[in-house]
């Protein structure tokens, strides 16, 4: 995570709220088959999605760990054992939370736009397609994006941020109330959020890269894979 960008909106009306975290997994880079590289570019890359209605008990599950394993700073789900991801997901599950992961596989038929773009591009167009598919999923009028903080999210030229800046078009072409942001440090709003989900986009890749599908299947997270049928061209 990277730094925090500043955030002039008005805190949201938590009446109704359902909150979209969403997390990416790899990088796109190009797939080296001969993996002659000493560290290739993954196979796939993903993005994790939760869609949150009870945003203090997701954001609880990880906090609860994090104080009953001494564990200080952000919680990362890699670090931790196959068995303490299942058990974590399990409650994930139990929290109501609907989980989703979308990925990539490059070594397959590849989305449109994901030769002719450079990564960055790569990231906020599959990050924009996956928020077209998952806002109506919400069905609310309150919806707030919470993305993990990065750098790729500031606009170089303005020093923008390129996911606050996606609220208008999303709550235009979607008819609600949808407020985007992003969060990196512990002391923003819905970090909570962001590091309880770093468990579902982490099942992404234990699943689909390395084979191990447990966590995913115990969450009851639901893959997708995007392929030729489908366009992660950045708008």
């Amino acid at each position: 995570m990277s730094k925090k960008h500043n955030n002039t909106e008005e805190p949201a009306d938590n009446e109704d709220l359902i909150v979209i975290v969403a997390d990416e997994v790899n990088d796109p880079g190009k797939f080296d088959k001969n993996r002659s590289k000493k560290n290739p570019p993954a196979r796939t890359f993903g993005i994790g999605v939760s869609i949150v209605r009870d945003l203090n008990g997701f954001a609880d599950i990880t906090r609860s760990f994090k104080i009953k394993k001494g564990i200080r700073g952000e919680f990362k789900a890699r670090k931790r054992t196959t068995f303490e991801k299942i058990i974590l997901g399990w409650k994930v599950r139990r929290n109501g939370a609907k989980m989703y992961g979308f990925y990539v596989d490059k070594a397959r038929d590849v989305p449109e736009g994901w030769n002719e773009q450079k990564g960055t591009d790569i990231q906020i167009g599959m990050l924009q397609e996956i928020l077209d598919r998952m806002i109506p999923k919400t069905r609310s009028g309150n919806v707030r994006v919470v993305v993990d903080d990065q750098e790729i999210f500031t606009d170089k030229k303005t020093g923008r941020n390129i996911v606050e800046d996606m609220s208008a078009s999303l709550s235009d072409k979607h008819n609600r109330k949808i407020r985007c942001t992003t969060a990196g440090k512990e002391s923003d709003e819905f970090f909570g959020l962001v590091e309880t989900n770093d468990l579902v986009t982490n099942a992404i890749n234990d699943r689909m890269e390395l084979g191990k599908p447990w966590a995913s299947f115990v969450m009851g997270q639901k893959i997708i894979r995007l392929g030729n049928k489908d366009s992660i061209r950045r708008r």
